[in-house]
């Protein structure tokens, strides 16, 4: 049994890597997850623009600055 992961949109399968042997062969197909489109992300980024107050903005700063320096300033014991 083999494994490849592939995208599936509008009736259409687009593989993510190459299949891995040639011939006929039964395959069995498991929808793991939605993945949203571009224009989807653009679409829930753009509903978020001007909800956020200075305020979040440097609290998201700092919670990234936070994850940078996490395992430089890390102490194993």
């Amino acid at each position: 049994m083999e494994t490849i992961k592939a995208i599936y949109e509008k009736g259409y399968f687009k593989p993510l890597t190459p299949f891995p042997a040639e011939g006929r062969y039964e395959v069995t197909i498991i929808f793991t997850k939605h993945t949203d489109s571009k224009a989807e992300k653009q679409k829930r980024i753009l509903n978020l623009f001007g909800k956020w107050d200075e305020e979040d903005a440097k609290e998201i700063k700092k919670i990234i600055q936070d994850r940078k320096n996490f395992a430089t300033n890390r102490i194993d014991i």
